[in-house]
């Protein structure tokens, strides 16, 4: 158990100790998240195709879906030399490389005033638009960018 009086470098081993796995899922909440991983990868393909769908997002997605769901999906996921590789960095350094943040940001922007401007007939349903874009884009705004990232930008 984790208390405030605990010695630092108890603390620190304790943290860095491997969690436990977690509790096995029922067969509905395991098909569900098979469901959810698979629906992911065919967006995140899709998105290989279309330039406004981002595709490491949808994997990393997928991703987390099949490590509580199907050892088997993860690892295939985890090893193909395309996907593999961005979410394992998102899962061991939890960030993004600038290039792909701003990529995303402005995906975001495109996607989202091609609809307000194509389907909202209206000022406030413009704005409602707007209001919703807000979300994400301030969710991928807010990720950090991976460290040699910013050192390659900073030497240059």
């Amino acid at each position: 158990m984790l208390t405030p009086h605990m010695p630092a470098h108890i603390l620190a081993h304790m943290l860095a100790m491997e969690t436990p796995a977690p509790a096995p899922l029922s067969k509905s909440r395991r098909m569900l998240l098979l469901l959810c991983g698979h629906v992911s990868v065919v967006l995140g393909l899709i998105g290989l195709l279309l330039p406004l769908i981002p595709t490491s997002p949808f994997m990393i997605v997928a991703a987390a879906c099949y490590a509580r769901s199907s050892e088997r999906f993860y690892r295939a996921l985890i090893r193909n030399r395309y996907f593999g590789p961005p979410i394992l960095r998102w899962r061991e350094e939890r960030c993004v490389p600038k290039r792909i943040k701003i990529y995303a940001i402005l995906m975001l922007v495109v996607t989202f005033s091609i609809s307000g401007l194509v389907f909202a007939q209206t000022a406030t349903e413009r704005a409602v638009v707007a209001a919703i874009a807000l979300i994400p884009i301030t969710v991928v705004a807010l990720l950090p960018v991976c460290r040699d990232c910013r050192d390659k930008q900073s030497d240059s």
